[in-house]
């Protein structure tokens, strides 16, 4: 006598595909107003970028023609710096939600055009995210990373700034399209979408004010008092400095200090230890 077991349906083969976004805000006119705020904010963070950089590691032809005044320059465009990537953060995130539907678009690529649009798409993507996210860590003094951050962070600035201009001008039909008030494709969306659309820049600006807002004070002293969410504050310091890390956070020991010289290069190098600084006179100017 033969048993035969009840055949039961194989289940369904689970895809893993990306949620699907159907909102009426996943528009072309939605990022083409969050992308004028973003590239805003890489632009001013590029430029103070490259300021602080050159301060910090001028090369041999610009050390001698660096201005020195005002003394606070280079606060101020370190705080920019620091403030538009910190807002570009929240820029780039809306940006990403509202281009979602597009990033996994099928067939991946249908012309040459298309093909530019989707490297620049991904190059801009992936150059952002990384900038953003190593400059946030470098915020809170945590590398956990192998390489260095100032000079792969200098490197993927320009990345950055190629990809936008790359994105720019593969996207220059669209954004003209959608960049004024009334936009003029094809497709009219309902009014309440205009409504929506308003709402989430509102909120978006709203965002980015917080953030820059309870960020910017560590560089602004005006709004130093609104200094919540960043790691230094000007008042906590030798002579109104903020202190990135104690001495001993930085390994700074009485062995070390023992063993310490200030080699000071030039047509007579010397080196000075911090006993011979100690001893050397000093004097006050206001």
């Amino acid at each position: 006598m033969t048993f035969r077991l009840p055949r039961h349906p194989r289940p369904a083969r689970s895809s893993l595909r990306p949620p699907t976004f159907t909102g009426g805000l996943h528009d072309a006119r939605t990022a083409t107003a969050v992308g004028r705020w973003l590239g805003v904010a890489f632009a001013v963070c590029f430029a103070t970028g490259l300021v602080s950089h050159y301060l910090q590691h001028p090369p041999d032809w610009l050390a001698d023609h660096l201005p020195t005044r005002p003394s606070w320059g280079y606060r101020l465009t370190q705080g920019l710096h620091v403030a538009t990537g910190l807002a570009a953060i929240v820029l780039l995130l809306v940006k990403l939600w509202a281009v979602y539907p597009r990033l996994f678009a099928w067939p991946p690529v249908r012309s040459l055009r298309h093909a530019l649009e989707r490297l620049s798409v991904a190059l801009l993507v992936a150059s952002a995210v990384f900038q953003l996210l190593t400059g946030l860590l470098n915020i809170v003094e945590w590398y956990p990373w192998p390489f260095s951050f100032v000079p792969v962070h200098f490197a993927v600035a320009w990345i950055v700034a190629g990809s936008i201009l790359l994105h720019i001008a593969v996207k220059a039909p669209e954004i003209a399209a959608h960049w004024g008030r009334r936009s003029s494709g094809t497709l009219e969306l309902p009014a309440e979408s205009a409504v929506d659309r308003r709402s989430l820049l509102l909120g978006t600006g709203a965002a980015v004010g917080v953030v820059t807002l309870t960020t910017v004070g560590q560089s602004f002293t005006p709004l130093k008092t609104f200094d919540l969410l960043a790691p230094r504050h000007p008042d906590h310091g030798p002579q109104g400095l903020p202190v990135n890390r104690t001495a001993a956070a930085a390994g700074v020991s009485e062995r070390g200090l023992r063993t310490w010289r200030l080699e000071v290069a030039g047509p007579r190098p010397y080196a000075l230890t911090l006993d011979d600084l100690l001893a050397m006179p000093r004097s006050a100017v206001r």
